[in-house]
């Protein structure tokens, strides 16, 4: 029983790192597509806006 309880909280340990990894590795994503993608927008020309007809 008291094996059982420590492989538990190791699995509980364990899933919990997982989810913080994931947690860090999304708002990474998304900050350095802002970083990017904010960048990329002033190089480009006004006109480039708009598609033509």
């Amino acid at each position: 029983m008291r094996d059982e309880k420590w492989l538990n909280a190791f699995v509980r340990l364990i899933a919990l790192l997982e989810r913080a990894g994931n947690a860090l590795g999304t708002m990474s994503f998304i900050w350095a597509t802002v970083v990017v993608l904010d960048g990329l927008s002033g190089e480009l020309r006004h006109d480039f806006w708009f598609a033509p007809p």
